[in-house]
């Protein structure tokens, strides 16, 4: 009687259990959950950032003499730290931009001797560092962000001199490279904007920020006021940079200043217009 009792009440919840839509599985489709009763996290928790575009660079203070505007080309990539915070974002970014480019002609006569070349300046900046960011909300059409940044900008400057007339001054050094650096530090803000509304779309963003950075001080290219022999006599706090040349006549070796170079602390104002999308991590 015992074997019957346990059959009847055993076996039909086995039964049950075994069949597709009853017990447990059931019970949660009503109530519009998996099985396994585990919640998805939200949009931007599970994803990791990328992205890359356009920087303009603009100096500050005393770096503004002798410095052009430059134009950077930046890529960046982050992950959201889901741990503390998915608001909070630790990434790196990397970029090379130009602020000179130009090519200029000195022709200078003192007695017999004279000089006619053509110099070729070049200068450049390549960046890279360190960026935390914090998103003040989550998966919307304009979401605003605070960031902070750490990374180091190096300068390269490169002067290459083409001789014009055989009968001049013989140019001996072709190119001359002046290369220094600094780390930085700085903070900015800025906002992403949604540009697409539905599925995978919703992963893609604008992003728009203002950030200044400082650094020690730096050696770099005046390229406000390239040399000129015969002209005017100007007091700068610039350092002159000289090629050493040949005189044609008496093989004689002097140099000519072909340019000059400052020296102060590092102050930028960058601003940065960027695509960036979101991948799944």
């Amino acid at each position: 009687m015992k074997l019957i009792l346990y059959t009847l009440l055993f076996g039909s919840s086995f039964s049950a259990a075994a069949q597709p839509g009853t017990g447990f599985e059931e019970t949660m489709k009503r109530m519009g959950k998996p099985a396994a009763a585990t919640q998805r996290p939200s949009f931007p928790d599970r994803y990791g950032v990328i992205g890359g575009g356009y920087q303009l660079g603009l100096a500050q203070g005393n770096f503004r003499q002798g410095m052009n505007a430059q134009h950077s080309l930046m890529a960046q990539g982050a992950l959201p730290v889901t741990g503390l915070t998915s608001n909070l974002q630790l990434g790196a970014e990397i970029g090379y931009g130009i602020y000179a480019a130009e090519r200029y002609r000195i022709n200078y006569r003192a007695g017999v001797n004279y000089i006619d070349a053509s110099i070729n300046y070049t200068s450049s900046v390549l960046q890279g560092g360190v960026q935390a960011t914090y998103l003040f909300g989550k998966d919307r059409l304009l979401t605003p962000y605070f960031t902070v940044r750490a990374g180091y900008m190096g300068f390269f400057s490169g002067f290459t001199i083409e001789d014009n007339d055989p009968l001049a001054c013989r140019v001996l050094e072709q190119e001359n490279i002046l290369r220094d650096g600094s780390f930085y530090k700085g903070y900015g803000a800025g906002i992403r904007w949604r540009v697409g509304q539905e599925g995978r779309s919703r992963r893609h963003f604008v992003d728009l920020s203002v950030s200044h950075i400082t650094g020690d001080p730096v050696d770099y290219a005046n390229m406000d006021r390239l040399h000129r022999h015969g002209g005017p006599v100007e007091t700068t706090k610039g350092r002159p940079v000289q090629a050493r040349f040949v005189a044609a006549g008496s093989n004689d070796v002097h140099e000519h200043t072909i340019a000059e170079v400052f020296r102060n602390r590092l102050n930028l104002v960058q601003v940065r217009l960027s695509y960036v999308t979101y991948l799944r991590r």
